[in-house]
């Protein structure tokens, strides 16, 4: 069997002197077999006489265009901008699985040539873990750049930018600098700079902080989730700092950081922001006050500030390859903790962690506009995918209208996941595929996204929501009764919750919104959709009801078209995530005493309807032997991670329960589902054979308690660059 070739490319972003494998490291593949060809380059940190005596072959520049096929090609950042379709396997930073500006054109050269990206930023452990990552030198460089900037304001006149910079021999030389720029500006400021941190706890918010401490400054404020979730930006916090360092890994939309209208604060002493992330053409991204990345030869990019803010200026600081600034120890570094990973690309389709990049690759591809894609196998399904807004995540799973346009996925949460257009060749066992793998996507966001909704529930009201509150409730529904009803051991797997009484100021409360009014919030007109979320609400228990729904979307579907929709804008307060979680998180607190919201742990959908969850229901139930639907309590549980219970949370009915736990972390803590249940109270057996059509089946979906991400983990703060 022919050895395996590794064909290392020459980096071509201007002043980027980083390389994948190093010396050291290429010596230990060649020892370990592999064929090694290194690409001379005049930008590399190591010159081309440190790889003599390691084994490797050194080879033109940018001749990895022309070496068969079945060399695997390594890179670090970005490939220039062509067009050609890439015929090789490329490990690399592509930065296009994010909605990132461009990302389609980047991606869809990969399919069009058969090749494949194995992209670096998403490679990972068995835990989760990043397995190699520049992440503590990018926020360390950074920092850096941040405190000369600051300093270098104090010197000179707000019209002169801070000058270009080269990449330092050693972290010692690039400290000794910072240090003695800090300290020559701080007899002009009377006092240090106060430094912020967000992604503090991340690899590359100790990148920061590091710096900072070894700069000298005492006044560093380190934030990370527990601060950014408690509360929804922009910050005053920021604002009120001198310094801004931005390290979070931006994987879904947050609300802002930092907006230009909060910099008209009287309390500003904000006058730069290094944002680390660097998410400029990401549409999500929480610094709107800038829109182009800088360079080393030109490192900010001057704010635009209000007419009424003050004359102080602001700075931004967005450069995509900081780690460049210290070239020699952010390359020894990533590429040692990448050898592992290196060593298996000998037979990577077995290797987990590439097995992971191939996979994660596949379902970016099957996102590609159409005409992006020209090679249909790498379609994870042969139906259109269709990109829903955030209304159209309608939790009661009204379909969507057939002129519905494909297009691209986002990286939203909500708008992550697309549903299949309708297909009538499409065969069950490939619907079910799609629904395990969108219930794989939106459980994988469970463990790891931190995506807040920012309504309270006085908002409902005021974007035109009516609450009608039974003072003679209708009745839990006949369905639910036996699990949720019973007393403690009289039926097996009951919840011990007793029976709805109206003059119980604590136990369950029957309470339907309905969208009749119009609105008018901030400057935006939303017109009545005649929608409705009718739920009982049991906190007490930790249990939630939703007997029926019918989101805005699809009230409005019904009456016309949405696209001919002429009602104006669609109300946004308008998921069931929010609408009934606001009402669970309301009862909660003006129960006397106080309940704890974080205790919510079942969520019921009663006599289910909607075909694309009864469809995955019987499936299901079909591959667990149940051939005549749903049967009575206990019904049939489904525990995660199995593929009949990710198919589940995929469905309409499943996926609003994912939605209120991650929507809304801030108030019910970290949390994933254990399992879903699936059940029918309402024919016998023997009806069940012969009316399958009229089941109604119901879901349990319960929750549990669930730890969050070690902060070094993607999702957690600290964007690797």
């Amino acid at each position: 069997m022919a050895p395996t070739v590794l064909h290392v490319r020459a980096e071509t972003k201007p002043l980027e002197h980083r390389s994948a494998v190093t010396p050291t490291i290429a010596k230990q593949l060649v020892d370990a077999g592999y064929v090694v060809n290194i690409e001379r380059s005049p930008l590399s940190i190591f010159n081309d006489s440190e790889y003599e005596g390691t084994g490797a072959s050194l080879v033109p520049t940018g001749s990895w265009t022309q070496a068969p096929s079945e060399h695997i090609i390594i890179g670090l950042k970005e490939l220039p901008e062509e067009d050609f379709p890439l015929k090789h396997i490329h490990v690399q930073f592509a930065h296009c699985y994010k909605g990132q500006g461009g990302w389609e054109k980047v991606l869809g050269r990969f399919p069009r040539g058969k090749g494949t990206l194995l992209d670096l930023e998403f490679l990972e452990d068995e835990n989760g873990r990043r397995v190699a990552a520049f992440g503590y030198h990018a926020g360390f460089a950074g920092a850096a750049l941040a405190l000369m900037t600051w300093a270098w304001q104090l010197t000179h006149g707000k019209d002169e930018p801070l000058p270009g910079v080269t990449p330092y021999e050693n972290e010692g030389l690039l400290i000794k600098d910072v240090k003695e720029a800090v300290e020559s500006s701080k007899a002009k400021a009377g006092h240090l700079p106060r430094v912020l941190v967000i992604g503090a706890l991340g690899r590359c918010g100790r990148g920061a902080v590091d710096l900072c401490v070894k700069a000298g400054l005492e006044d560093i404020i380190k934030w990370d989730l527990p601060e950014t979730s408690a509360k929804s930006g922009p910050y005053q916090e920021i604002v009120e700092s001198d310094v801004f360092v931005n390290c979070i890994y931006l994987s879904a939309k947050i609300p802002p950081f930092i907006e230009p209208n909060s910099l008209s604060s009287p309390d500003r002493r904000l006058s730069v922001v290094c944002d680390v992330s660097c998410d400029t053409t990401n549409p999500h991204n929480p610094i709107p006050i800038y829109d182009i990345n800088t360079t080393f030869s030109s490192p900010t990019v001057p704010v635009k500030l209000p007419a009424q803010a003050s004359d102080l200026p602001l700075s931004v600081i967005s450069i995509d390859h900081l780690p460049s600034l210290l070239p020699r120890e952010a390359s020894e570094a990533f590429s040692s903790a990448l050898l592992p990973s290196l060593l298996q690309l000998n037979d990577w389709k077995h290797a987990r962690v590439w097995q992971q990049a191939e996979k994660l690759f596949t379902e970016k591809c099957n996102t590609l506009p159409e005409g992006l894609l020209a090679v249909s196998a790498y379609r994870l399904l042969r139906t259109r995918s269709i990109t829903l807004d955030v209304e159209t995540w309608n939790d009661n799973g009204a379909p969507l209208d057939a002129k519905t346009p494909a297009g691209l996925a986002y990286t939203d949460l909500r708008k992550a996941i697309h549903i299949r257009g309708d297909n009538a060749t499409e065969a069950a066992s490939g619907r079910y595929k799609s629904a395990v793998e969108k219930g794989r996507l939106l459980y994988t966001h469970l463990q790891c996204a931190d995506v807040q909704s920012h309504y309270q529930w006085t908002d409902l009201e005021r974007y035109g929501w009516t609450a009608d509150r039974r003072k003679q409730p209708r009745g839990i529904p006949s369905d639910i009764q036996t699990p949720l009803l019973s007393d403690p051991g009289d039926v097996v797997g009951g919840l011990g919750c007793p029976r709805i009484e109206a003059h119980d100021p604590i136990e369950p409360k029957d309470v339907e919104w309905d969208h009749l009014r119009e609105s008018t919030v901030d400057g935006r007109h939303y017109n009545p959709t005649d929608a409705w979320y009718k739920g009982i609400y049991y906190p007490k228990r930790g249990v939630l009801i939703v007997s029926n729904a019918r989101s805005p979307r699809y009230a409005v579907e019904q009456k016309k078209r949405i696209d001919e929709w002429e009602g104006g804008d669609l109300v946004p307060l308008g998921l069931l995530s929010d609408v009934m979680f606001l009402e669970y998180e309301h009862l909660c607190k003006t129960a006397e005493p106080p309940l704890q919201v974080r205790d919510l742990r079942y969520m019921f959908r009663s006599q289910i309807v909607n075909k694309e969850t009864r469809e995955i229901i019987f499936e299901v139930l079909k591959r667990r032997g149940v051939v005549n639907g749903p049967v009575p309590w206990p019904g049939t549980a489904f525990e995660f991670p199995s593929e009949e219970a990710l198919a589940l949370l995929s469905t309409p009915n499943g996926r609003g329960a994912a939605l209120i736990l991650i929507s809304h972390r801030a108030e019910l803590g970290w949390k994933t589902i254990k399992q879903i249940t699936v059940f029918d109270n309402l024919l016998s057996a023997g009806e069940r054979s012969v009316f399958r059509e009229w089941s109604h089946p119901s879901m349990l979906i319960e929750s549990e308690d669930s730890k969050a991400p070690r902060q070094d983990e993607p999702g957690a703060g600290g964007q690797e660059q």
